[in-house]
């Protein structure tokens, strides 16, 4: 067989994939949809597991800087580790997130982006992201580790908007996959362009796309707060992008209070 003639059937196992993914999340997107996100996350006794970062740690770092992505799990977030921010906008998060490592993972969506807006060559957007996130840690006196992810695709069925700075995917927690989204350390500003990013990747052929969605089973931004006045508050900054994309993005949010 030529390899012209395998890429077919490794497109079709792609998309297998993809759906077996899907599928997997959706008695707990049904649950969420049915309950609200408030009162699910109530019925997980192992809930905080997911804002331990003890239990996340990545070698032997506790708060290295990590995508957005739901395949980096680990530390605190941003969009490539921080690659899209502007240099006041860097130097704000890093007096903020107090990272000890900046890391970089191949396959970075953020970093395609990164070379669409400098005017450098995608095809070598894992280079380029790797290299900008190793000036970044040198700029800022820390190591740099490179991760590899091994899923060619995104199965991510939540975006979350955390205030908490502590938010990981973590299948114990019984939380669905997630972008995570870092409002603890960034502006409001950096936060919608990051979400719209998010679901421009989920919608999009390293996604779901966007047929797999709809108003009875959407993609769910969700707030995670500490208080109800600041639930409500990231809320409303969430509906100024959501508005955007119809009844196939809901929003959403609990509240978990963390000890100091």
């Amino acid at each position: 067989m030529t390899a012209d003639a395998r890429e077919p059937v490794h497109a079709v196992e792609h998309e297998q994939e993809k759906v077996a993914a899907f599928e997997a999340q959706q008695p707990i997107m049904d649950r969420i949809r049915e309950m609200g996100f408030a009162r699910y996350a109530e019925t997980l006794p192992r809930l905080p597991e997911a804002f331990d970062l003890e239990k996340h740690k990545v070698g032997e770092y506790l708060r290295p800087v990590l995508c957005m992505d739901e395949r980096t799990v680990g530390g605190v977030h941003s969009a490539g580790s921080c690659i899209l921010l502007s240099p006041e906008d860097l130097e704000t998060y890093m007096r903020v997130a107090q990272p000890d490592a900046i890391t970089s993972h191949n396959g970075c969506g953020a970093g395609k982006l990164y070379c669409r807006v400098h005017g450098l060559p995608e095809e070598n957007s894992d280079k380029i992201a790797r290299a900008r996130a190793e000036e970044i840690a040198k700029q800022y006196s820390l190591p740099h580790v490179h991760l590899r992810v091994e899923q060619k695709f995104h199965s991510a069925r939540v975006c979350y908007w955390d205030v908490t700075g502590r938010i990981n995917n973590d299948p114990d927690s019984g939380l669905p996959e997630g972008f995570v989204i870092s409002r603890a350390f960034m502006n409001k500003e950096n936060c919608l362009k990051e979400a719209g990013t998010a679901l421009d990747i989920i919608f999009g052929d390293h996604g779901y796309g966007r047929q797999a969605f709809s108003a009875d089973n959407p993609f769910i931004i969700t707030a995670v707060a500490q208080d109800e006045n600041q639930l409500e508050e990231m809320k409303k900054e969430i509906a100024q992008l959501t508005h955007l994309y119809g009844d196939i993005v809901a929003i959403d949010g609990f509240i978990l209070r963390l000890a100091e």
